[in-house]
């Protein structure tokens, strides 16, 4: 919705992630998400899986994914990061 930085509901720790990364999906905009643990991992997984408890990457503090939804809307893991290599 036009920028700028808006605080959205479904990110805390323990939330699900199935229904934020269905609103995610229909955005059409680039989109920063920032979030605590286990949710971010929990929303990656769920994502690229289909699993949120299925532990795809090795998140730590800091740690940045990027994530993107293909034209035939499955999402892709197209970068990963930790603090140590930045």
């Amino acid at each position: 919705s036009g920028g700028g930085i808006h605080a959205a509901d479904g990110l805390a720790p323990n939330d699900p992630p199935r229904d934020f990364l269905q609103a995610l999906g229909i955005q059409s905009a680039d989109i920063l998400v920032a979030g605590h643990m286990p949710f971010v991992s929990r929303a990656v997984a769920e994502a690229i899986t289909g699993e949120a408890d299925r532990q795809l990457v090795e998140f730590q503090p800091g740690s940045i994914a990027g994530i993107a939804r293909d034209e035939e809307g499955s999402w892709r893991l197209f970068l990963f990061t930790r603090p140590e290599f930045l």
